[in-house]
């Protein structure tokens, strides 16, 4: 640029490419923006992972104190009182096998194996639970124990399917958390 020239003009003094104040501002917009998201998800995970382990601990213990304590009061489905013991105990058993496999630092293969088993048996119970429960939902009636073909006690049938429910809304939610983190990585943010 020749700045001797007559016709140097209004814009002359301005540079064709971004200034280093323009850039910088860009730069620390989005800096700051990257601080924000990373800080939120964050402040989401931490607190996802404490009501996730709260409610993944509630939920098995809830089932067997229900239904150890309820055994044989549902007479309309006996099945229902005997899931939630079992998946109480199941549950309890793969949280308790889940965090020794994490607290031994080399798990081995029989720790994976073993819960690799009892993983598919806790989706096969839940899938059987919801057959009893949901077949059982249109006609059951907490009042009358007299009726034994559409009685369930109100405690065992309600725990059943409070948890069937809960167990829907936690692995949405967790589908949810895993996509916003997916795309969280895949922007770099």
């Amino acid at each position: 640029m020749n700045f001797n020239s007559p016709n140097r003009g209004a814009n002359a003094d301005q540079p064709s490419y971004p200034t280093s104040k323009t850039s910088s501002t860009e730069t620390n917009n989005s800096k700051m923006r990257a601080v924000v998201l990373s800080v939120a998800s964050m402040t989401v995970g931490v607190g996802t992972l404490i009501v996730m382990l709260t409610l993944i601990a509630v939920i098995p213990l809830s089932q067997l104190i229900v239904g150890g304590y309820h055994k044989n009061q549902c007479p309309m489905n006996p099945m229902i009182d005997k899931y939630l013991i079992v998946a109480g105990a199941a549950g309890i058993t793969t949280m308790v096998l889940g965090i020794l496999a994490k607290t031994t630092g080399n798990a081995g293969v029989y720790y994976v194996y073993v819960l690799l088993l009892l993983g598919l048996f806790n989706f096969a119970w839940f899938i059987a639970g919801n057959v009893w429960v949901f077949k059982a939902k249109s006609k059951v009636q907490f009042d009358h124990p007299e009726d034994p073909s559409t009685y369930c006690f109100h405690a065992v049938f309600n725990c059943a399917y409070g948890n069937i429910i809960v167990t829907y809304c936690i692995v949405g939610f967790r589908c949810c958390f895993s996509c916003f983190r997916a795309t969280a990585r895949a922007f770099n943010i």
